[in-house]
């Protein structure tokens, strides 16, 4: 089994985070199971698992990658040359243009951290860690001479802290709040509190008045300081003072709650998967002969060819020669059948006149006109010439044979010679060419020449394993390679065999001769595996405990906990199987701190009632 590397193993668990990250500002911590999280992020249970093994620990690996972000900035801002403007750019990263899914994030974790001790305590971690951050630079600051040398930098960095925290909590909650125009009124009041003292020294000479005190002494300052706390401080305290006993009159009128109606939806379960373009059949070229220089090369890569053409010559001389000597022995041994033939027509000759005297001498016997001395010689005579005559037809047999393997011999010497022209065996792409000028090619090494079997291409995609059975061939896909439009493709193959470590399958998506197309290309494809009609609520609003999924239904200006059955999700909705009727009304955000019985004020979030998931 072939080793992960590092920085593979670092690229999966960002991507694994990054899908965490969506998951958790969508719908919420509590609704978000890890199911959730395999599938946003295209992966196989078993792969998260294998980096992350509950959701307390997705949300450690996005405070940590936080961290490291900060850290960054931080050294930033304390390398900078102009101090307050660096820390101005910071604020404006982190409170004015930090995306809404981040704030939205920010909140989750924060509202799950009352209620998980497990949050709380990497909640807690962090805010230690940024308040003891700020308090180092504003050390470095100091000691650099870049602020008042009788600040509290502690008591500083808690007010930062809790000026940004508030600014990100104002933003996500109160969608009418304008971070932007209350940024310079901030930056303006720490300008004020961290002015070095040369700087401060000459306004007041110019002004001619006493601002906030060195330490926020005077009652101005103080006051400022105070009320600005108090504002920013508002955004941290929501969660927790909502947590506790409503006041009367608060609860005869009900907070206001954001709902969405229930309403028909058309959704597609679509799969995303990655993977890279391949060869629909490969055609590898090795010589078929070893032993001869390449003394010619006829194509190169990129060149399309068709069947039978020569692609590259392989140095014939000595085959040429062989041949040569082979057809000599061929005309050696057509006369030695000719000379073989005679003497089988002499022998038998012989063998006539033999048996001719052998046939007198035996009457001339019998009369005693003979002696019996000459009948054995006759008889002797006789049966030697029939055994010549045998002999003789040996040896055309010999003969023959000799030029039957002659003729053989000829006949793998063309067939030799013939492989000295490399010739593709089909037509295609020449993909790759690893034939070299002047090179003595080994039919065991590397092949001469790759070939795309008629420049067909597909592309490979990994799969996780529960998605799999929901697959079968002859499914439409849109594939996205880089730099090019999107393409569709049919998936042509599902593999029987899902890699044990990690749980993923292999589909291939035929796509076809298509010239943009380079074997190789990272290609993402969506996949869509699953189409209904039916009800639809948005994803944030479904509370997934223990493997059962709850909606909280706003009726009558009451909440009121519904257990539901979900089916398919798609474009930020989830399919309502079971549990809900269509135009009821559920809270927008499930694993708030409302329950059974809370009297609410539903304030209508959908501007229509059908939304067409795409």
């Amino acid at each position: 089994m072939p080793k992960i590397d590092i920085d593979t193993q670092a690229a999966r668990r960002e991507h694994i985070l990054d899908a965490a990250e969506r998951c958790f500002a969508e719908r919420g911590f509590h609704s978000t199971s890890m199911h959730d999280i395999c599938r946003a992020a295209g992966i196989s249970p078993g792969a998260l698992y294998t980096y992350f093994s509950s959701k307390e620990q997705l949300i450690a690996g996005i405070c940590d990658r936080e961290k490291s972000k900060l850290v960054e900035a931080l050294a930033d801002v304390a390398d900078a040359e102009e101090f307050m403007a660096a820390l101005s750019a910071l604020a404006e990263t982190y409170c004015v243009k930090q995306q809404p899914e981040k704030l939205r994030l920010h909140v989750e974790i924060n509202a799950e951290a009352l209620r998980n001790p497990a949050i709380g305590e990497i909640v807690r971690s962090i805010d230690t860690f940024v308040l003891t951050s700020f308090e180092r630079l504003l050390v470095k600051a100091r000691d650099e001479g870049r602020i008042y040398p009788s600040l509290d930098p502690h008591a500083l960095a808690q007010v930062m802290g809790v000026i940004g925290d508030g600014m990100c909590w104002q933003r996500a909650m109160n969608p009418e709040f304008d971070a932007r125009a209350v940024m310079p009124v901030v930056m303006g009041l720490l300008s004020s509190l961290l002015q070095p003292a040369d700087e401060r020294a000459k306004h007041q000479e110019q002004s001619g008045r006493t601002a906030m005190g060195l330490g926020m002494k005077t009652k101005t300052g103080a006051a400022i300081i105070a009320a600005l706390l108090a504002t920013c401080a508002i955004g941290r305290s929501q969660m927790a003072y909502a947590a506790e006993t409503t006041p009367p009159v608060a609860a005869a009128q009900g907070p206001a709650v954001s709902v969405s109606v229930a309403a028909k939806s058309a959704f597609t379960e679509s799969v995303l998967v990655t993977g890279s373009l391949v060869p629909r059949l490969e055609v590898l070229i090795s010589p078929q002969i070893e032993g001869y220089r390449t003394v010619e090369l006829l194509v190169d890569e990129g060149d399309r060819v068709t069947e039978g053409q020569v692609l590259a010559r392989l140095d014939r001389n000595t085959l040429e020669a062989q041949l040569a000597q082979l057809d000599a022995q061929q005309v050696r041994a057509d006369a030695a059948i000719a000379q073989a033939r005679s003497s089988i027509m002499q022998a038998q000759a012989n063998q006539k006149q033999a048996e001719a005297a052998f046939e007198r001498a035996q009457d001339l016997v019998k009369t005693g006109a003979t002696s019996r001395a000459i009948y054995d010689e006759r008889e002797a005579a006789s049966r030697t010439s029939a055994a010549a005559v045998t002999s003789a037809q040996d040896g055309l047999r010999v003969t023959e044979a000799d030029k039957t393997a002659i003729v053989a011999q000829i006949r793998e010497a063309k067939l030799r010679l013939g492989y000295t022209e490399i010739k593709a065996p089909m037509a295609g792409l020449i993909s790759r060419r690893d034939a070299k000028l002047g090179a003595v090619p080994r039919a065991a090494g590397d092949p001469l020449f790759r070939i795309i079997a008629k420049g067909e291409v597909e592309m490979e995609a990994e799969v996780p394993e529960i998605y799999l059975p929901k697959m079968n061939a002859g499914m439409t896909a849109r594939i996205d390679v880089a730099g090019l439009r999107e393409r569709t493709g049919t998936i042509r193959l599902i593999s029987p065999e899902v890699e044990r470590a990690t749980r993923l399958g292999r589909v291939r998506i035929f796509i076809g001769d298509d010239k943009e197309l380079r074997v190789g290309t990272f290609a993402r494809a969506v996949i869509s595996i699953a189409k209904s009609d039916g009800l639809g609520v948005p994803s944030s609003a479904i509370l997934s405990q223990n493997e059962v999924q709850t909606v909280q239904v706003v009726k009558d200006g009451k909440v009121e906990t519904r257990r539901v059955r979900t089916g398919l999700v798609s474009a930020g909705k989830t399919e309502i199987v079971e549990g809900l009727a269509e135009g009821e009304q559920v809270v927008m955000r499930s694993g708030t701190l409302l329950r059974d019985g809370d009297v609410v004020r539903p304030i209508l979030t959908d501007k229509t009632a059908v939304n067409e998931a795409k």
